[in-house]
């Protein structure tokens, strides 16, 4: 099974800037379930997050788009 696109994006930003996902999920007020379960697939994240998370941390979102693309091929 192939992860979705966000949650590979979560993932990628999350392990680039070194944080774990209760670190993540302690920063924008999410549980570490969520975290947990945006990254494998199991939910998926509101885009409105998903913006807030890429923006917090200077990411260019196309740009993280097209990793996660090539990643999920």
């Amino acid at each position: 099974m192939s992860l979705p696109v966000s949650a590979l994006i979560i993932r990628n930003i999350r392990k680039r800037v070194g944080i774990q996902q209760k670190e993540m999920a302690e920063m924008f007020g999410f549980g570490v379930n969520q975290i947990y379960m945006w990254e494998n697939g199991k939910s998926r994240i509101r885009f409105e997050d998903l913006l807030l998370i890429v923006d917090f941390y200077n990411f260019n979102l196309e740009q993280e788009i097209k990793l996660a693309r090539s990643q999920s091929a």
